[in-house]
Formats: structure tokens, sequence, C-alpha cells
């Protein structure tokens, strides 16, 4: 897997401490991207528990569920977006470093880099198929503490968004389904997410640490300068070759015979 920077200060540092930072949903820059579609329709019990978490008493929330009953009830717009804010959090990834228009639209505009993760064995990605990633030696992208607290699932491209979501579902799929589906027009950017509940990082920084031996190569935008191709060469010196780890670094370049990247190693 694949993450595309631009050469800013803080993508240098997150580099040289090895982090990802978390990303809200509501930062994207697909106003669709993520925008759930929720409803509840749930039981007497069900709504009472729901109360209950909200302050009220057992009585007086027994009384206000059985006044809804079995009807269909959808959150307001405001209450809904807060939803999305407050509740989960991406690391997104792309699945090859040669595609241009990543360059252009995540790495401003090949002034910045790439860094190649070594890959989960067996990632399921067809359709909504998702598997929790179990954290082993030979696997390691993120820290041991963050071991279970999250999916990596391939994004699914399609004209239409997924469908409703009842919020007292057990099962996650549905809601997993507005996480991972972006409209065809994003098709070009292949991507993987890591995704996270918000309740499960205690980290308010939102700083996710992966292990930097997950770190199998480092690629240098074609119009990267001087100044900022010398501080990822010092970066890497310094917090990677100086402490046994060894990832390999390549040069983009424009092909002469196509529109297209190759990659030189420096």
């Amino acid at each position: 897997m694949y993450k595309y920077y631009n050469p800013k200060s803080y993508n240098l540092e997150a580099l040289s401490e090895g982090y990802f930072y978390l990303s809200a949903p509501e930062d994207f820059n697909d106003p669709f991207d993520s925008r759930t579609l929720i409803y509840y329709q749930g039981t007497i019990d069900e709504w009472t528990k729901l109360f209950m978490t909200k302050g009220l008493s057992k009585a007086d929330a027994s009384m206000r569920a059985r006044s809804i009953g079995n009807r269909i009830i959808y959150p307001d717009p405001e209450k809904k977006r807060e939803f999305e804010r407050l509740n989960h959090a991406i690391v997104c990834f792309a699945s090859s470093e040669l595609n241009p228009l990543m360059w252009s639209h995540y790495a401003d505009s090949h002034k910045g880099f790439c860094i190649k993760f070594r890959t989960f064995e067996g990632i399921q990605h067809e359709g909504l198929e998702t598997r929790r990633i179990n954290i082993i030696k030979d696997q390691l992208l993120f820290k041991e503490e963050y071991k279970d607290l999250f999916l990596i699932m391939k994004v699914k491209y399609s004209h239409q968004m997924p469908e409703e979501f009842n919020g007292f579902s057990d099962d996650l799929t549905g809601l997993n389904a507005f996480f991972i589906t972006k409209s065809k027009e994003w098709e070009y950017e292949q991507e993987f997410r890591a995704i996270f509940k918000i309740d499960n990082i205690k980290n308010e920084s939102r700083k996710i640490f992966y292990e930097k031996d997950s770190v199998e190569s480092i690629y240098l935008g074609n119009k990267i300068s001087l100044q900022d191709r010398e501080k990822i060469t010092r970066i890497l010196k310094d917090h990677y070759i100086d402490k046994g780890f060894r990832p390999s670094v390549y040069q983009c370049e424009l092909s002469k015979k196509s529109y297209s990247l190759e990659i030189r190693p420096t």
C-alpha cells in the first residue's frame, strides 16, 4: 500500500517520527465522502436503552420509547453531522506509486513524496468483505497498541450511494459501506482505507504510529526541490538507516515514450 504526501513540514515530521494523522471525514475533499444515511427503527427495549444513555431515568426512557413504537425516526441534520464527525477517523492509502493524478492531487503536483508500506496478507476487498487485521511480526504496520482497533478495506466506487442503515443494527457492514464507497469519478485513486473508531483512540492529537520496518520504499516526486530531497535524505539517515531500517529510495521521472511515470533507484 502507498501513501502520498506533500513536502510540508508536518508531513516530514510524520515521516521522521513514524506516524499517520487520522483524518475526519468532514475534512475530505469530496463532500459526499462518508456521508451517512441513517434511520432508527427499534424495539421498545432498544429505544429505552438509547434514551437511558442520554440521561433519562428508566421509567422516563421506557415511556418515551413506547410513544415511538415501531415508527422510523430520522436524526436531524446537525445530529447526523455530529455522528459522522465524532465516530470515525480514517487513514487513506493508494494502490500504486506511479499514478500521475495522485502525485498531482496529493503530493503537491509531483513536488512531494510517496511511501510504500509492506502489505498485509489476505486483505479481503471484494464488495463489502472485510477482514480485521491481526498484527504479527511479519506483517507489522500499526503499533501493537492499536491491535484490533481498526479495519482495512478497499474502497468501492459506484454511481449509487449505499442503502440506508438502521442505527440499531448490530451488523456494521451497512454502516462501513458509507466509509468505503465513493463516486465513480474517484475511481482513479484505487484507494484502501484504515477505519478507526474514535472511541478507541486515546491520543487527542490523532496520531497513529507505525512500525518503521513497515516502510519498504520512498519515492521522490519528479518536481521535488533539492532542499526537500536533502531533508528527506537526512530524515532517512537519522531515523531509519542509523537505527537499522533500510527502506529503498527511488526517484520518479517522466517517461520518454508514454504519458506515464518511471522510477530509478537513487
